[in-house]
């Protein structure tokens, strides 16, 4: 190539042919498109990941209240104590999947004026609900329902040595009948 009036060589791509450029421009919108694709998707899947996360460190609460209660308590109680803090966590997911998640968070639309406060859809964690793709929904979920079972193990904390287990059950069963959740 020749030098212009400044003595200087032209770039390479200005040398190309404008039908050459036409492909290459038409290849770099395709690369910004693929590109953006690409972003939206890491940042649902980062978003996904940040909520994990929140639901581990969250859930990680409860264990920190169960070594809380167990040192409060007298040792020949610290079993039932435990117990206590499995359950809250084990039949919380149960009922907080069955309803909780669906009241919570279930589409409000079609009741009547007033009624908008208790979801109508998500009950029983159908998958046809959650298949966003990015696994957001069931991370959300997990999140919940986290907040949810360590909720309830502040309850246990507050009655331990104060009520027997059994005490303890029917309390937290007609706490779930009447609020829905936990």
């Amino acid at each position: 190539p020749k030098p212009d009036e400044r003595g200087k060589h032209p770039r390479p791509h200005t040398m190309a042919a404008p039908g050459r450029l036409d492909l290459m421009a038409t290849r770099r919108l395709e690369d910004v498109a693929s590109l953006a694709a690409f972003d939206t998707s890491l940042t649902a899947e980062l978003n996904t990941m940040w909520l994990l996360i929140g639901a581990i460190l969250v859930f990680f609460m409860q264990t920190g209240f169960a070594m809380l209660e167990a040192g409060s308590v007298a040792t020949r109680i610290t079993n039932t104590i435990l117990l206590k803090n499995v359950m809250d966590a084990s039949l919380g997911a149960v009922i907080f999947a069955a309803v909780g998640y669906g009241f919570a968070y279930g589409d409000t639309s079609g009741h009547g004026v007033g009624h908008r406060v208790i979801g109508k859809t998500l009950f029983f964690l159908e998958d046809k609900d959650f298949s966003d793709g990015t696994g957001y929904l069931w991370a959300s979920w997990l999140f919940q329902w986290a907040f949810a079972a360590t909720t309830a193990t502040i309850v246990s904390g507050a009655v331990a040595e104060r009520v027997t287990f059994g005490a303890y059950l029917c309390y937290r069963q007609s706490r779930r009948n009447t609020s829905g959740s936990d």
